[in-house]
C-alpha cells in the first residue's frame, strides 16, 4: 500500500492498493495501483531509495519508507511523431500540439501548430543587416519579420519555401488564427489539416536537408577511406 494524492478523484492523502510493478533502469518501477476513495486506478513511477526491489515484495506494509514517487505515468496513444532533425525547441512545440490533437483538444492542438509554423519560419529568415539599409539583400521589414502572414509572403516570393506549400500554408494561418480567437472552435478534420501541414513543412525545411547532410558525411567518408 502507499499514501498519495489521487490523480483520478483528485483525494489527498488517500490510500492506495499495489496491484502490479514493472521494473524500469534506475531502480524505478512503473507501478500499477487501485484508489480506496474512487476504486480508480492509475500508474506510478515510483523510485526504489534503498536497493532494486520491487515494491510488490512488501505484502501487507507502506512503502513510503523504501519508495518515493517520481511522477504520475500518462500515455498520450496515437501522438504523431516529431519529423526527423526537427530543432530541439520547435520539436518541443510540434509535441504539445500532437499531444492536444490526440486528446481531442483540437483549438489547443491548432493554436499549438500555427506556433510551430511561425517558430519554424522564423529561422528561414536572413539576419538583418546592422545598419538596416532597405538596399541590401537581406533586409527584411520589421512588420515581415513580426507578422506570420507577411513572413510566410516574403518567404514564398524569395524561394525560401516551395511554392506547392503556398496554399496550404495559408489555411494553417487562418485556422491557427481560429483556433486561437474565433469563439467556433476548430473541427477534428481542420485540425487533421493543420497537423498534416506542419508535418509537411517540418520535413521540408529540417528532415530532407538533414538527411542531404547525412549522406553527404557518408559519401566523404567512403571516400577518405577509399584514399587511405
Amino acid at each position: 500500500m502507499m499514501i498519495s494524492d489521487c490523480p483520478r478523484c483528485s483525494n489527498r492523502n488517500v490510500t492506495l492498493d499495489i496491484l502490479a510493478a514493472n521494473k524500469l533502469p534506475g531502480d524505478v518501477f512503473e507501478t500499477f495501483v487501485r484508489c480506496r476513495n474512487c476504486c480508480l486506478t492509475s500508474i506510478f513511477a515510483l523510485y526504489n531509495t534503498r536497493s532494486d526491489t520491487s515494491p510488490m515484495t512488501m505484502v501487507g506494509l507502506y512503502i513510503q519508507s523504501v519508495f518515493t514517487k517520481r511522477s504520475v505515468v500518462i500515455a498520450i496513444p496515437d501522438a504523431a511523431p516529431v519529423p526527423e532533425y526537427t530543432p530541439v525547441e520547435i520539436a518541443a512545440i510540434f509535441r504539445e500540439a500532437t499531444t492536444c490533437m490526440a486528446m481531442g483538444c483540437f483549438d489547443a492542438s491548432g493554436a499549438m501548430f500555427r506556433k510551430v509554423l511561425d517558430a519554424a519560419t522564423r529561422s528561414l529568415l536572413p539576419p538583418q543587416p546592422a545598419n538596416e539599409s532597405k538596399d541590401h539583400p537581406n533586409f527584411v521589414a520589421w512588420k515581415r519579420r513580426k507578422d506570420l502572414a507577411l513572413r510566410l509572403e516574403w518567404l514564398f516570393e524569395n524561394d525560401k519555401l516551395p511554392k506547392n506549400l503556398l496554399e496550404l500554408a495559408d489555411c494553417v494561418r487562418e485556422d491557427g488564427n481560429d483556433a486561437a480567437h474565433a469563439s467556433i472552435g476548430l473541427s477534428e478534420a481542420e485540425a487533421r489539416d493543420l497537423e498534416d501541414f506542419t508535418v509537411v513543412l517540418l520535413e521540408s525545411v529540417f528532415t530532407l536537408p538533414g538527411q542531404v547532410e547525412v549522406n553527404k558525411a557518408r559519401r566523404q567518408a567512403r571516400r577518405s577511406e577509399t584514399a587511405a
